[in-house]
């Protein structure tokens, strides 16, 4: 007589292994971003280094946000400035977005550290002296950076790819920019930030964006 599996036990097997699906399925995923948000903290730390070759060939001097030029909209952007120090492109994408390799993912500190150019037609504001930041192991000037897909109203946590600065939150931005900030929550509700120090690491996006933080707590730069 041959013996088989009762219909029971084949449904007991199946949902033991729908459970053990449900259960391990988001564990991958989140394994998964982890390496993604590794790869990002790597393009960061890569990027603020590039920043900081460049203002030391500079006389101690952060580049502009955006080089005027006749068309105000086609400065030369700050990542352009730090390119010949970088010599990969690749590493302005962040991995977690689907954004095309080569296609900025990552803002600057424009509020405090290369600041804005205050709006169309105007020419690029100098870049600050790295003498001007009292705790440079605390000022950011790199980002994990997201927008609505419109470069007028960056959002945090909205993630269009392109838009390459940030706006304090206490601040807020200038000119023609009406929200604060541009920060991303890409990985795991969080982002990675280069300091002026030259190092970098992971942050809550809540944390980042806190308007209520004290000097010591600040990652924005009023010192």
């Amino acid at each position: 007589m041959r013996k088989g599996f009762t219909l029971i036990e084949l449904l007991v097997v199946i949902a033991i292994i729908a459970i053990l699906a449900a259960i391990l399925f988001p564990v991958f995923a989140r394994a998964r971003e982890k390496a993604r948000q590794s790869s990002c903290l790597s393009n960061v730390k890569q990027l603020t280094l590039g920043m900081l070759q460049y203002t030391q060939d500079y006389d101690e001097t952060l580049p502009k946000y955006r080089l005027g030029t006749v068309n105000p909209w086609c400065g030369i952007m700050w990542y352009d400035q730090i390119q010949p120090y970088l010599k990969n492109s690749q590493i302005l994408t962040c991995p977690s977005t689907n954004a095309n390799a080569g296609t900025p993912t990552y803002g600057c500190n424009a509020s405090h550290a290369l600041l804005c150019n205050g709006g169309p037609g105007t020419p690029g504001v100098s870049g600050r002296k790295m003498a001007v930041f009292a705790q440079p192991s605390q000022t950011y000037v790199i980002m994990d950076a997201a927008s609505d897909g419109n470069c007028n109203t960056p959002k945090t946590g909205v993630e269009s790819p392109g838009f390459v600065c940030g706006y304090c939150p206490v601040c807020g931005g200038c000119g023609y920019f009406t929200y604060p900030t541009a920060s991303s929550k890409r990985h795991n509700e969080g982002l990675n930030a280069g300091f002026l120090d030259g190092h970098s690491k992971w942050f809550s996006v809540t944390v980042f964006n806190n308007r209520n933080a004290t000097a010591a707590q600040d990652l924005w730069g009023h010192f």
